[in-house]
């Protein structure tokens, strides 16, 4: 599996969290932090603040020795420090006795306050978080993702034509997309199942195979230049797909149809970054399409291009967010592009609606 991007914030957050011995205050203030860890709820409280520590502890008891217990000490949860009240540079005495030399200190002494605290932020933060992302059950099977739409005339002057392209890191053996008329269907099987990688929802007015057209391309994401791979999906029954990804009540939803593609895997299996665009037709005049997330993941950002929006003159726009969490969007009517710096996890469903309406009309 990946490890997961995180955000220099969330890096900064759990900085603080260690260095404040797992207070519940401190926890609870971290929002990012939680998001990341997918504990993040509206109503935050003590049970919330509570998960989260013992996480942590279960992700240091993961680390190899000589970083377990300086993290122990420094959060108070070794033996060293529990039951006693004990100053922060006491702390970092006990530390420097643990802590490895870097290959820059050749000296025998003790280190410094600052030598402690440099080794906390560049060595024990990003070993927790690694560890956070390899050992939870809610990290999903890709992350660190970027979401574009774009939006054209369709084939007919009642339809137009809305492209998604999805790029994220992936640690998979299958691709695996569903297709159906029904919203509520496709938010059933992405709450039912991580194992599904986008749901697409063409709409009840048209034929699912004369309405959407996918795209799919690997690469490794190590490459300095990417050279995209494409690879061929191919539609599976839902018998099929329950033996693929060891679920039978997918065999529950008749108006699905089902594709997947194999994903190639090579030696050492390193994280692939794979590109899937889904493009399909949508009627004009219901003045809004709609993107939401098939899975939990890591999402960086979402752009919407409307620059060669039919009529586009006579319209105003909205993009309208639905992400659970406060995210700051970029776009004049102007330019007709926008975009979203998300920066955090997403669940299911989660995503946003572009809308568009007669000019003279705002739109709220």
């Amino acid at each position: 599996m990946p490890t997961p991007a995180w955000s220099k914030e969330v890096a900064n957050q759990l900085l603080v969290i260690l260095r404040s011995r797992l207070d519940e205050a401190t926890i609870l203030g971290a929002t990012s932090f939680l998001r990341f860890t997918g504990f993040y709820q509206q109503n935050l409280d003590s049970a919330v603040a509570k998960s989260v520590e013992k996480a942590i502890l279960r992700a240091v008891e993961s680390l190899p020795e000589d970083q377990r217990h300086p993290i122990l000490l420094m959060t108070g949860n070794a033996l060293a420090t529990k039951g006693s009240r004990v100053t922060r540079r006491a702390i970092l005495e006990k530390m420097a006795k643990v802590i490895p030399r870097k290959r820059k200190i050749l000296s025998t002494t003790p280190l410094s306050s600052r030598q402690v605290e440099t080794i906390e932020e560049e060595e024990f933060v990003p070993a927790v978080l690694k560890a956070l992302g390899s050992t939870s059950k809610l990290m999903p099977i890709y992350g660190d993702a970027t979401v574009r739409i774009s939006l054209v005339k369709g084939s007919t002057a009642a339809t137009m034509r809305m492209s998604v392209e999805l790029s994220a890191q992936i640690e998979s053996s299958h691709w695996i997309v569903g297709v159906t008329p029904d919203e509520l269907v496709a938010d059933q099987i992405c709450g039912m199942t991580g194992l599904v990688n986008e749901m697409i929802c063409p709409g009840p007015s048209r034929k699912n195979a004369d309405s959407v057209a996918f795209t799919l391309a690997i690469h490794n994401s190590s490459q300095k230049k990417l050279r995209p791979t494409p690879l061929k999906m191919h539609r599976v029954s839902s018998a099929e797909l329950a033996l693929m990804i060891g679920d039978h009540r997918i065999t529950e939803f008749d108006d699905v149809d089902w594709y997947a593609a194999d994903i190639p895997v090579t030696g050492a299996r390193e994280p692939m970054k794979i590109t899937f665009t889904n493009s399909q037709e949508i009627d004009y005049r219901a003045r809004y399409c709609f993107w939401s997330a098939g899975r939990r993941m890591y999402l960086r950002s979402i752009t919407v291009d409307s620059r060669t929006f039919p009529r586009r003159t006579q319209h105003h726009f909205s993009l309208q967010p639905f992400l659970m969490l406060p995210v700051v969007t970029s776009g004049l009517e102007s330019t007709r592009y926008w975009e979203l710096e998300v920066d955090s996890w997403i669940e299911p469903g989660n995503g946003i609606a572009f809308i568009w309406g007669d000019a003279g009309k705002a739109l709220k």
